[in-house]
């Protein structure tokens, strides 16, 4: 039974994105040109790396975000 592979071992390192999956989520969320937009493309971000447990680029997805929403906020002043 202990070698049954698909048991999960509790002590098993979580599974990452690859880089390749961050860059595009990241490409999409700094590229959004709405906050609707914006919300969208963290939202699918931030779910996938959550359903597999990657803390990592949830952060990242965070960081960029709240970058990319201070940038379109600078916009919106400018334009007002």
């Amino acid at each position: 039974l202990d070698d049954d592979p698909s048991q999960q071992d509790p002590k098993r390192d979580p599974e990452k994105l690859t880089a390749g999956a961050v860059m595009d989520f990241l490409t999409t969320i700094n590229d959004s040109s709405s906050m609707d937009a914006l919300k969208k493309a963290f939202s699918v971000a931030y779910k996938a790396a959550e359903h597999i447990g990657d803390a990592a680029a949830q952060a990242t997805f965070e960081q960029a975000k709240d970058k990319r929403k201070t940038q379109l906020q600078n916009e919106i002043d400018a334009q007002a």
